[in-house]
């Protein structure tokens, strides 16, 4: 079985900590509400490897991606609750 993994890029300089504390945290219970096994990971991209980029769009702002083994499925910049809830569906 593939890992599944959703990605949080944020910029530490630009974005808001409470917004990706959020998605964070919306994206672990959705994860356990659903019974998926699901590494949960905050990129800063101020100070992120270029591996730990690899995923990122380049969006100027918070962008939650998903992604099962080394593919990039989803993606949504700035998403409401209930997005999350869908990205965490999709997996």
């Amino acid at each position: 079985m593939s890992s599944l993994k959703f990605l949080i890029f944020f910029s530490s300089t630009n974005s808001p900590r409470l917004a990706v504390h959020r998605y964070h945290t919306r994206a672990a219970a959705r994860a356990r509400q659903t019974g998926k096994m699901v590494s949960i990971t905050d990129v800063d991209i101020d100070v992120a490897t270029a591996t730990q980029r690899k995923h990122w769009s380049g969006a100027a702002t918070i962008e939650c991606v998903t992604v099962r083994g080394n593919q990039r499925l989803d993606a949504a910049v700035n998403p409401t609750l209930s997005g999350i809830d869908q990205l965490i569906d999709n997996l």
